[in-house]
């Protein structure tokens, strides 16, 4: 319910004919309720067409297509003739019948409206307002309202741009009502210019939303330097000579030093050189978490070439796509989990002695631009997609998280698995600073069990995805005692957990991590403030990290105002060098940056954020179907696609249900022929093809998918699990 007064921006404009005013400022209203809503549907009300002040019409405005400002104009007209034609039924009828949920004090069916009034003229019924009376109520039941007052002939005319002032702010109001002006203003000088390139913001806001709109966070000393020049074997090459006594790995009882890992390392990485690796060669590591996994990463780079982590968890099937796909020339493995995949990809058992005394060979020339890793992420189209990550990223994610402060008197903790991009966190933010890394054993890991190795290995600075955390402050919060610096990330997190884990460990710092592996683990980061959890209902993203920037903006790529969703573009020196052997795709998702320096690339996340006045992002959703489950990726259309290629099924549509601990995978699936579906075997089929995290927690038969009138699947129409009889399953 409305409880305060408008606030109201008043301003001239010229150059708009008398009887084209309607038209015209009804354009420029529409144009920048589709720049700040990224609908091309939108609706505002006025007494205008109808040309009776107690007559309010909707006008329903397409803006599909990016017309031109003269053909939005015209659609305005023709959405004002078919208003008035269609009027034969009361308004206060349909509000009945149509919007009887409306909040009390507010107008339905549009919560923004444009009125015109005329010039006055002895005798018009219709006249402009007094003049000592305001261009808009002190209260209106509209979220916005603009009302145009004729001045005089020569068609100038007095703007009244008002905001209700319990939702916008004075300077929120004034910015809103800037953009209004500016895209009338240049539409009227070009009304021949696509909609999506009128002028909106102004050059200083323009700039300073470019820049990051609000003030950076101070990056270390000769940071940008040594991401320039540097590669991972050089910052972990500068531990060994600094103090090369000091733990490396910590596994207890097994303990190494950075000379023993890099002497270790070496002797592996003559070995892989032997057998012809060198700059930008794909080596797969298939390896259990732990210090051998360490020095086969290690070990690949400097070799010169790029290690392929694949996780022993993962189905056969999975395993043998990744080897292909990728093209790795060589797997380095361990006797027992060679037979896990299939092939004559030459093996190089780690677990079996090597012949001492080896050749030490010339170390090879690698750049900052040669690859790292590659690592797999889900794939909308049901195909795994590699990720080609460079030393240059790697070194931007060490050198550039000045949230997170690592240095030799740290210890991390190696958790994640080793296919996950979590893992480049946790293993070179410890190795390139002089930390320890400590390793937990194989598997999966409670909260209790957690809290145990935490304290027994001493670990300072941990990750953790959100779900995880959420489950620790659930059932062990104290846990976290003993670390300093939690970094969590992989999906929102929840405010009701984060001040559970701050009760029980006062001393904690949180930071909330957001990056897609394309940017390298993290893109930007948010320091959360205990002070601030008591009102705040969701934590944001942050600001981008060292080296990285960090872009909102329109469908059209236009920067979108403070406060305005759109999609978050990411570019700098993390950005990956694009996916492996797909430069379709590559082309798709990583673009030019018309923003930034000549030649540099930005990622299209595809997830939805705005940034506040000061800066800060908060993260607002997906703008496709990819979504985050307990930290881990899933494209539902690849779970939807595998379960498409069961012969027992005709159809099938994969979503997420329920939120937080209780967000699950649900397969809906319609039988090739009656007799139900059998959910055993599909569980079964699908934990061969795909990693645990993507197969459904629940399988629900139906005898058709539900449409929408545009042919897609109509997820409102989609019942719950628990909506469907328990027969229809065997």
């Amino acid at each position: 319910m409305r409880t305060g007064r408008d606030r109201t921006v008043v301003f001239g404009m010229a150059g708009v004919a008398d009887n084209d005013v309607l038209a015209r400022y009804g354009a420029a209203l529409a144009a920048l309720l589709t720049r700040y809503s990224r609908s091309r549907d939108v609706v505002f009300a006025t007494r205008t067409a109808a040309g009776s002040p107690a007559t309010l019409l909707p006008l329903r405005i397409d803006g599909s297509g990016d017309p031109s400002s003269r053909q939005l104009a015209e659609r305005v007209r023709e959405a004002a003739r078919g208003a008035v034609e269609h009027a034969v039924a009361p308004f206060g009828r349909l509000v009945e019948e149509f919007a009887a949920d409306h909040g009390p004090g507010r107008f339905p069916i549009a919560q923004v409206a444009l009125d015109v009034w005329p010039r006055s003229t002895a005798g018009e019924p219709h006249a402009r307002p007094p003049a000592s009376e305001p261009l808009a109520p002190p209260s209106s039941p509209f979220d916005v309202s603009v009302t145009v007052v004729a001045d005089g002939a020569g068609g100038s005319h007095t703007v009244g741009f008002s905001c209700d002032a319990d939702l916008f702010s004075a300077e929120a109001a004034e910015r809103m009502a800037g953009h209004f002006r500016r895209l009338l203003t240049d539409a009227l000088a070009h009304p021949d210019r696509p909609v999506s390139r009128l002028e909106m913001l102004g050059a200083a806001e323009r700039r300073h939303l470019l820049a990051g709109g609000g003030p950076a966070a101070p990056a270390r000393a000769g940071t940008a330097v040594e991401s320039a020049e540097s590669t991972v074997l050089d910052l972990f090459q500068r531990q060994v000579e600094a103090a090369g006594g000091r733990t490396a790995l910590w596994s207890p009882p097994y303990r190494c030093s950075f000379t023993e890992l890099d002497v270790r390392a070496q002797e592996l990485a003559d070995h892989l050189a032997g057998l012809g690796v060198g700059p930008d060669d794909l080596v797969a590591v298939l390896l259990p978490r732990g210090p051998e996994h360490v020095v086969a990463m290690l070990a690949v780079l400097k070799a010169g070439g790029a290690y392929v982590p694949l996780d022993p968890t993962h189905p056969q099937e999975r395993l043998d796509f990744v080897l292909r796909d990728s093209g790795a020339r060589l797997l380095l493995t361990d006797r027992q989990l060679s037979g896990r995949v299939a092939g004559t990809i030459e093996r190089l058992h780690v677990d079996v002695p090597r012949p001492p005394g080896g050749v030490p060979r010339p170390r090879p020339a690698v750049s900052p631009d040669n690859l790292a890793y590659v690592m797999y992420t889900s794939g909308s189209t049901g195909v795994p997609k590699g990720v080609a990550v460079t030393h240059r990223c790697v070194v931007r994610l060490v050198l550039g998280l000045d949230q997170v402060e690592v240095g030799p008197e740290d210890t991390l903790l190696m958790l994640a698995p080793t296919a996950f991009d979590a893992s480049t966190f946790e293993v070179w933010n410890a190795l390139c600073h002089g930390a320890r890394l400590a390793v937990h054993p194989p598997g999966p890991v409670g909260p209790r069990e957690l809290g145990t190795e935490l304290r027994r290995l001493g670990v300072t600075v941990l990750w953790l995805t959100a779900q995880l955390a959420n489950l620790v402050a659930d059932v062990h919060p104290s846990a976290l005692e003993m670390v300093r610096t939690l970094v969590v990330g992989g999906e929102a997190l929840s405010v009701r957990h984060l001040r559970a884990l701050l009760r029980a460990s006062p001393g904690l710092r949180i930071v909330n991590g957001y990056g897609p592996t394309e940017t390298t683990t993290f893109a930007t980061t948010h320091p959360v403030a205990p002070e601030q959890l008591d009102e705040a209902t969701a934590v944001p993203i942050g600001r981008p990290i060292g080296g990285t920037r960090c872009y909102i903006v329109d469908e059209d790529a236009n920067p979108v105002p403070a406060g305005i969703l759109g999609e978050i573009l990411v570019g700098g020196a993390g950005l990956a060098r694009g996916y492996l052997r797909r430069p379709g795709l590559t082309a798709e998702r990583f673009v030019p940056d018309p923003f930034g320096p000549p030649g540099g690339r930005l990622y299209r996340t595809g997830d939805l954020g705005r940034r506040r006045v000061d800066g800060v992002v908060e993260f607002a959703g997906r703008v496709d179907d990819q979504v985050k489950l307990r930290g881990f990726r899933v494209e539902p259309g690849e779970v939807r696609a595998a379960l498409a290629e069961h012969p027992t099924l005709r159809d099938a549509f994969v979503m997420v249900r329920g939120e937080g601990l209780a967000a699950e995978l649900v397969a809906y699936v319609v039988p090739a022929a009656p007799g139900g579906v059998d959910v055993g075997a599909l569980r079964t089929y699908l934990s061969h093809r795909l990693p645990a995290p993507l197969v459904p927690g629940r399988f629900v038969p139906l005898e058709v998918l539900p449409l929408t009138v545009n042919g897609k699947v109509d997820r409102l129409a989609l019942p719950a699990p628990g909506a469907v009889s328990a027969s229809d399953h065997r």
